[in-house]
């Protein structure tokens, strides 16, 4: 069995490599086996760590709301332990379905990534910020 971080690692191998490709439905594919990585990932570091207590201590909860057309579409949520394993499933999930362009992630009332302050500017700019699902 690998560690976590081997997973994560490579959940984000598949993705950049659904990103690359030309043929959608390999790209979907490739995005679904980051997705199924990364959630392995997690449940084994959720797993592996005890409290004093001897109860597992839990990981993070993330929302993950999608846009189409700059319009929310759907909301899904995460457990991750850190914002880079939960943009990694954002991603993953991003990739895998269909029918959306964009995507933020929040842990609570945190913007980890995407493009909330942009939608809340004129016109939409977002200096020295980030765009399209892009971490912080």
């Amino acid at each position: 069995m690998q560690a976590p971080e081997q997973l994560r690692e490579e959940a984000w191998r598949c993705l950049r490599e659904a990103r690359a490709t030309a043929d959608r439905r390999l790209g979907r594919k490739l995005a679904a086996r980051a997705l199924e990585l990364a959630q392995l990932a997690e449940a084994l570091a959720h797993a592996g760590r005890e409290d004093q207590a001897g109860a597992t201590a839990a990981a993070g909860v993330y929302r993950i709301y999608f846009l189409s057309g700059g319009q929310f579409v759907a909301a899904h949520d995460v457990a991750a332990d850190n914002d880079e394993a939960a943009l990694a499933l954002a991603y993953a999930l991003q990739e895998a379905c269909t029918g959306y362009d964009d995507f933020e992630l929040w842990r609570d009332a945190r913007l980890v990534a995407g493009n909330a302050v942009a939608r809340r500017q004129p016109g939409g700019s977002q200096p020295g910020g980030i765009a399209g699902g892009t971490p912080r």
